[in-house]
């Protein structure tokens, strides 16, 4: 009998009381906040699944290799699809519900659910900025540019792990019953993702700077280089509702309301790390768009950074970007880049063809 009043009173006492006025309600099917996060994921990961794809193509079929990028991005693939199906099991325990609509023994279930998705959120995005660090490592071969793009992958990576550490232990839903670490992290950790984010804005834009284009390419390729990071918009659009954890109070349905905005944020990204890369496959089969943009290369024309950031340039077309300094020897100390490999250009016929070009590679993204 006593087994069974216990039982009674955990499957029917609110976690929390309701407002004064207000009733708990434990029959709530299907709530606006579940039916958000749900069609958002839907639409966003299609798109996310089918850029992948595109990414894939041109890696296999076009480019003919298997770059860090696609690996890292397709790592980030599966993340998102594990945070979603982490918070797809955790709204039959009461995510996106009320505190006083869910029961005791369902909040305890929704906390022992929570903690994988919470990992996969964390990692997701993470991923997806090495994936992009990946590719804008090789625009600059210049000391300071690398040693920056390494600083900021480990700084990304070091924060992850943090995070990820603190929890499975501290921060663990299910030992963190006033959800103080939790609230406080996430707000921690959505700062340092939107600070990553402009790193990575930043980190190429003396680079592209320091080249002489016509503006309109230059705004064009800027604009591809930084697309990756784009993601910065629906990070800043989620944080007021990051911002409501810190108050503590209903939280089930608070972290929802910000449910639909993670998994935009996470598709997002994986979306626009893909553009990024998708130069190759649009001079393939869409070289109209690539003219109209006005990003291939019409000549033999070569600027490069050299060691110390400044960019020297070969003489080429006259409408091809150029640096202030020139030089006619035709001299390379820089290693090897593949043109098809960056796609930087629609004209070359193969995987093979060797270029050095940092406008080359600026042109591809």
């Amino acid at each position: 009998m006593a087994n069974a009043t216990s039982n009674s009173t955990i499957y029917n006492t609110p976690l929390v009381p309701p407002p004064a006025g207000v009733k708990s309600n434990f029959d709530v099917e299907w709530t606006d906040a579940q039916t958000w996060t749900v069609a958002v994921f839907s639409v966003m990961f299609a798109l996310a699944t089918a850029s992948l794809v595109i990414r894939y193509v041109t890696s296999f079929f076009i480019v003919k290799k298997l770059e860090a990028d696609v690996v890292l991005i397709t790592l980030a693939w599966g993340a998102s699809l594990c945070h979603f199906i982490s918070m797809y099991q955790c709204m039959q325990y009461g995510w996106g519900r009320h505190s006083w609509d869910i029961t005791v023994a369902e909040g305890i279930q929704l906390s022992k659910h929570l903690v994988p998705g919470f990992a996969a959120y964390i990692i997701s995005p993470a991923l997806t900025k090495l994936a992009i660090l990946t590719v804008i490592y090789h625009i600059n071969p210049s000391p300071w540019f690398r040693i920056s793009t390494y600083a900021i992958g480990l700084w990304i990576t070091v924060y992850t792990i943090v995070y990820i550490g603190l929890l499975a232990g501290p921060c663990n839903p299910v030992h963190d019953l006033d959800r103080t670490c939790t609230s406080k992290g996430a707000v921690v950790q959505m700062t340092l993702n939107i600070a990553s984010d402009l790193a990575i804005i930043v980190l190429p834009l003396p680079t592209l700077w320091r080249l002489q284009m016509p503006r309109r390419q230059k705004m064009v390729t800027g604009g591809i280089l930084t697309l990756g990071s784009a993601v910065l918009i629906a990070s800043i659009a989620r944080a007021p509702y990051v911002a409501l954890l810190l108050n503590r109070k209903d939280l089930p349905e608070k972290v929802a309301q910000s449910g639909g905005w993670s998994m935009f944020e996470l598709n997002l990204g994986i979306v626009c790390s893909n553009l990024m890369r998708m130069k190759p496959f649009v001079n393939r089969y869409l070289p109209g768009l690539t003219s109209k943009l006005e990003l291939s290369s019409r000549s033999g024309g070569d600027s490069r950074p050299s060691g110390d950031g400044t960019m020297t340039a070969r003489p080429s077309h006259s409408s091809a970007p150029r640096s202030s300094d020139e030089k006619t020897d035709g001299g390379d100390c820089y290693g090897s880049l593949q043109l098809e490999q960056y796609g930087m250009d629609g004209n070359n016929n193969g995987p093979g063809m060797d270029n050095r070009s940092t406008e080359s590679i600026l042109r591809q993204a």
